[in-house]
């Protein structure tokens, strides 16, 4: 009976741990939980498809062209897929009147994917989560001909300087 006990005991101790720290992740910085996003993206894309990135909705326009323009330059680096162009979809994003850091229904994404010869779109955005200065990241990955999330990906980071910089809550100073 002793040895039972004793083989016991450390298993539900294991349990009690998980139980206990919850779902809860670690935040990361900003380019930790870029890199984590597009890793994600790039399991959830076959090589060679076209992928636009259309969106980013947060309170910030300075934020949310960082994070596309960040977004863009990782997915290149993987050559896995046909990233279209930032130009191109600010094109698009003015004829269509839709802005880069507004939040978009799934039917507007499909549209926008399909004028510009996508098979996939990458849409989503930043909140903060209202526990001292960390922001909730996430990603939507849209199949252009069913309209659908193929994927949802998502990672907490911290609000550090570049982020509320980014954001417009830290004023630089001004030296001219």
């Amino acid at each position: 009976m002793k040895k039972i006990c004793l083989c016991v005991i450390p298993v539900i101790m294991l349990f009690a741990s998980c139980a206990s720290s919850g779902y809860e992740r670690e935040p990361e910085t900003l380019d930790l939980a870029m890199e984590k996003i597009v890793k994600m993206i790039d399991y959830q894309i076959n090589s060679g498809g076209k992928i636009a990135l259309l969106n980013y909705y947060c309170p910030s326009d300075k934020f949310s062209g960082y994070i596309l323009d960040d977004l863009e330059e990782l997915l290149m680096e993987r050559k896995k897929f046909t990233v279209i162009g930032r130009a191109q979809m600010d094109k698009i994003r003015r004829e269509m009147g839709i802005s880069q850091s507004g939040s978009l229904d799934n039917d507007t994404i499909k549209a926008v994917g399909e004028r510009l010869g996508a098979q996939f779109v990458v849409s989503g955005g930043s909140l903060a989560r209202g526990d001292g200065g960390r922001y909730y990241m996430r990603l939507l990955v849209i199949d252009i001909q069913t309209a659908r999330n193929t994927g949802i990906n998502s990672a907490i980071f911290d609000g550090d300087e570049r982020v509320r910089i980014l954001l417009g809550q830290v004023k630089l100073p001004n030296y001219y």
